[in-house]
């Protein structure tokens, strides 16, 4: 009774949440496409809640005035989510944007490093309105103040809209030797107005320039976007022109493009904002893998300060499927969905950005247009899929250069490439085990699968005592061996056809599933509808299905027979076979296999069973409704399509015609536990139904 209750919740629970298409989650998941947002643009003012820093305010690491590549740090009057992490300081720097990492020894005056990712060399962590090479006017010497005023960085803490305004005004941008060479910007920080995540929204507005006669303005080559810890990024300059508009697509990459300025104002005019609206997404750091996919148990749920009984459901367990079948990944940042979905410990991975080197004298080709160099990349990874070398060939304008070793660099080839490995090991806590690749926690991400979906299944039919999952890896619940074969691959029963073109495809397992299974696989063809085997005489029997498309995922809970369909796939095609590709059984990858179709007549409810379940040693009566006159043969099949028994063969007449069936095989022996199939056919038609045997 359990049993079916669980099946029936699993059918009819319905939540909606929102997907993020990005492998590699951090600021991708944190932000939407940039857009474009009008409001004036309104310069700050010395007073009224206005702080004036100082050029003597901005130093480097050594406590030394910096006007010209100096920080100056600011304590935020509330947290600010920032890449998965509250923040409460940042750090203000004179070239043009603001980062929450403690800034680096080296001088950050390249706006291309924005682009890239080296934890040592290139700032992380980085909210950059207009990152150029920069300098303070401060009226030192060679400044020029007789034309041209002194600059000013200013804060404003605006308590009534509740954000933070930082301005760059009259800054010297992008050639300290071009003094007319002047403009304004800022960036907005807001507080957070959605109760569930401290994840504010970031604005970039842009003030005039020096608008002197005859003068100068160095407007074109700042990087404009945000970035994370690892070096992913998103180009303010690739905003969405019409977000509410599918058919009209974003000006360009914003997780690729490498634009730089080239326009004043950026934005498209004073009155105009680049803007960056967060995603309403929270993240909960205590447990990796305790099933809350739906992260119901945080501040701000439903389920929060409940048990972990309370909080794991089956919204969590549908999540992970429709993530599996529509190949939309859970958010992967730690803390987030797919962190707390991954209850087997076994979907960790981290990411690596790619930079490629050159030298001035090496001779190396660059394509003019593209400003690409001309390469190819290998990987080298070991025997559970972790890089353990990334190599690169290089090629002038006349062929292959010797080696593949990367030359001694002083100038970034700004290459946009990322790769991922898996961090297959198993272990309690996600810091454990990382391989030397993973320089910053930030670059390890989290995946989950159905493997996933069937622990929590398990969870939640008390199979297990708690999530994660983490005892006894090798043989799972302890059982090693068992007297029939072990299933390690699903199959397929022989297709009842519906009606002209369309099929309903029994789901089995190949052999024992004595704890239960999970699957994903893909069909050549349109999946119309799964639905799972609820009449199962089975009452330890759990099943969930889901599909998406031509890709179907199911997990079942209990123990299969090789003779009891799980789930009956239906599908519409004119194809004489379905190919079904892409196959991964208990975590692991299963070959390509064939359904062969029946093209003949084949019609359901012609044949009516009863008793059913039917008692082996005991007549069941097998009722047919015959249309016309002719020669049948009547055989009962098991679910591969093995002929188990012959009960009939000869001419039946048109109308209502009863055998009988005792489970008995052709052999004499009596027939085993499970589903069978029985057939009516001749040359010209055919039908069949079920039959459930017991003892």
């Amino acid at each position: 009774m359990k049993s079916n209750f669980l099946k029936l919740v699993m059918m009819i629970v319905v939540f909606t949440t929102t997907y993020n298409n990005n492998m590699f989650a951090g600021i991708e998941s944190e932000f939407e496409l940039p857009i474009i947002t009008q409001e004036n643009y309104q310069t700050l003012n010395p007073g009224f809640g206005v702080t004036q820093l100082a050029h003597t305010s901005f130093r480097d690491n050594f406590n030394n005035v910096n006007r010209d590549d100096g920080y100056y740090e600011y304590t935020l009057p509330w947290t600010f989510t920032f890449n998965n992490v509250d923040r409460t300081r940042l750090w203000i720097c004179v070239n043009g944007f603001i980062t929450f990492n403690q800034p680096l020894n080296l001088p950050q005056a390249n706006p291309t490093n924005l682009f890239n990712n080296q934890v040592n060399s290139f700032q992380n962590n980085v909210v950059a309105p207009f990152w150029g090479d920069h300098i303070y006017r401060s009226g030192a010497a060679g400044d020029n103040m007789t034309l041209y005023r002194q600059s000013n960085i200013l804060i404003r803490n605006d308590e009534v809209n509740e954000r933070v305004i930082i301005e760059w005004q009259n800054l010297n941008i992008n050639d300290k030797t071009i003094p007319s060479s002047v403009a304004s910007f800022q960036v907005i920080l807001y507080k957070s107005k959605n109760p569930n995540t401290r994840q504010g929204n970031i604005e970039f507005a842009y003030g005039l320039i020096n608008t002197a006669g005859g003068t100068i303005v160095k407007t074109d080559g700042a990087s404009i976007g945000i970035k994370g810890e690892s070096g992913e990024y998103l180009n303010g300059l690739c905003y969405d022109p019409e977000p509410d508009n599918d058919d009209v697509p974003p000006v360009c990459d914003a997780f690729a493009s490498q634009a730089l300025s080239s326009v004043w104002q950026p934005s498209g005019g004073t009155n105009f904002k680049i803007s960056f609206v967060a995603f309403p997404v929270s993240s909960l750091m205590d447990t990796w893998g305790d099933g809350d996919t739906d992260l119901s148990h945080g501040e701000f749920g439903m389920h929060f300060g409940m048990p972990q009984n309370r909080f794991v459901t089956f919204n969590d367990v549908r999540m992970i499927m429709r993530s599996v079948v529509t190949g939309i990944p859970l958010d992967s940042v730690r803390g987030r969905q797919a962190y707390h979905a991954d209850v087997d410990h076994d979907g960790r991975f981290y990411s690596i950005d790619t930079v490629v080197w050159k030298t001035n004298s090496a001779g190396f080709f660059v394509d003019a247009e593209n400003n690409v160099l001309n390469y190819n990349t290998t990987i080298t990874t070991d025997g559970s899929g972790n890089i353990t070398s990334i190599s690169h060939t290089f090629y002038t304008s006349t062929g292959k250069l010797p080696g593949t070793e990367i030359p001694a660099a002083n100038v970034v080839v700004l290459v946009n490439t990322k790769t991922r490995g898996n961090i297959l090991q198993r272990s309690k806590f996600w810091q454990q085990d990382l391989p030397p690749q993973v320089t910053s926690l930030n670059q390890v991400h989290f995946t989950a699968d159905e493997h996933d979906a069937y622990w929590i299944i398990d969870y939640l039919a008390v199979k297990v005592p708690e999530l994660p999952w983490i005892y006894n890896w090798k043989n799972e619940k302890g059982k090693v061996t068992y007297t029939e074969p072990v299933a390690d691959n699903i199959s397929f029963g022989e297709p009842i056809k519906q009606g002209n073109n369309k099929y309903k495809i029994p789901v089995i397992s190949n052999g024992i599933a004595p704890e239960g299974f999970s699957t994903v696989f893909e069909f050549d063809t349109k999946i119309n509808q799964i639905e799972v085997n609820v009449d199962s005489y089975d009452t330890d029997f759990d099943v969930y299905a889901d599909y998406h498309n031509n890709r179907a995922a199911i997990v079942g809970s209990g123990e299969f027979t090789k003779n009891e369909p799980y789930a009956y796939i239906y599908v519409e095609t004119e194809k004489d076979e379905i190919v079904v590709s892409g196959t991964r059984y208990n975590n692991n990858n299963t070959s390509n296999t064939t359904i062969k179709l029946n093209k003949r007549e084949t019609l359901e409810n012609v044949i009516d069973v009863y008793p059913n379940p039917a008692v082996v040693g005991e007549n069941t009566t097998i009722t047919l409704n015959i249309e016309n006159n002719n020669y049948y043969n009547v055989d009962i099949f098991d679910v591969f399509g093995n002929l188990v028994a012959n009960v009939y063969s000869g001419d039946l007449n048109v109308g209502v015609n009863q055998l009988q069936w005792n489970g008995i095989n052709n052999t004499g022996k009596a027939c085993t536990n499970g589903t069978y199939i029985v057939r009516v056919s001749n040359a010209d038609f055919n039908a069949v139904s079920k039959i459930i045997l017991t003892k």
